[in-house]
């Protein structure tokens, strides 16, 4: 993800090579987000790769009432609603359709199970962009 960018982003851009890892730690990942905050004082955006990172980012933006940074993040949970419902702050998280990947997921085990091979080795089960016009025009829960 870093190669991409540093390869793909407008030169102004600058890319922090700062990955923190949080072990599935929202109070990690939050005290992460807040450091990286105090480390790079005109950061403009942060990318939250799972529902734990991007709550910790969350928390972190709400309590320290940073509107002018933009997150993208994973899953919607409660704190990443109440974050996508404010006008005041800018954000996306992808939406992955676990139904759909628990279904394949199944089918793809009970072919296993009768003795078959799959050809196919990746599925996409597709994503949905949650921002906060799409939580007005859909009932997402």
């Amino acid at each position: 993800m870093l190669n991409f960018w540093a390869g793909n982003a407008p030169e102004q851009w600058e890319i922090i090579q700062d990955i923190r890892v949080n072990g599935g730690d929202t109070k990690k990942a939050q005290s992460d987000a807040s450091a990286l905050l105090r480390e790079n004082a005109d950061i403009k955006g942060f990318f939250g790769c799972n529902n734990t990172s991007t709550v910790g980012i969350v928390n972190t933006l709400l309590k320290e009432e940073r509107t002018d940074v933009v997150l993208v993040g994973f899953d919607l949970a409660d704190e990443t609603k109440q974050m996508l419902q404010n006008p005041e702050y800018h954000a996306v998280t992808v939406l992955q359709k676990q139904d759909q990947m628990g279904y394949l997921g199944m089918l793809s085990l009970n072919s296993l199970i009768k003795g078959e091979k799959s050809e196919q080795k990746y599925f996409d089960t597709g994503v949905i962009m949650v921002d906060s016009d799409y939580l007005m025009e859909n009932a997402v829960s």
